[in-house]
């Protein structure tokens, strides 16, 4: 099993982004990778919500595993395209004339 990425690695990252910076800019590197591990958590658990409900799973059933309410389940991880996907949204409905 692959290991989840350790504090050790996550300092170092930000070392190698930032090796010769200050300590307010090693700080500016590491709230920039803590909130791209963030995001990529966040992916992670839509991508586990999105097989779940393709698998049948309720959203009721979704929110009892993530400790979150029925509608805050679908509210947070719906299938709405994310913004820097906006390009993927809805290009289905286009007709070739369009």
């Amino acid at each position: 099993m692959t290991p989840v990425p350790e504090l050790n690695d996550l300092v170092d990252t930000v070392g190698d982004r930032c090796p010769t910076g200050t300590e307010l800019d090693k700080l500016r590197a590491a709230s920039d990778v803590a909130r791209e591990v963030g995001r990529v958590g966040e992916d992670l658990v839509t991508h586990f919500v999105s097989e779940a409900r393709n698998a049948g799973a309720s959203w009721a059933d979704i929110g009892d595993v993530l400790g979150v309410s029925r509608q805050g389940a679908h509210q947070r991880h719906n299938d709405r395209p994310r913004p820097d996907r906006w390009w993927q949204a809805d290009l289905g409905r286009l007709t070739p004339r369009t």
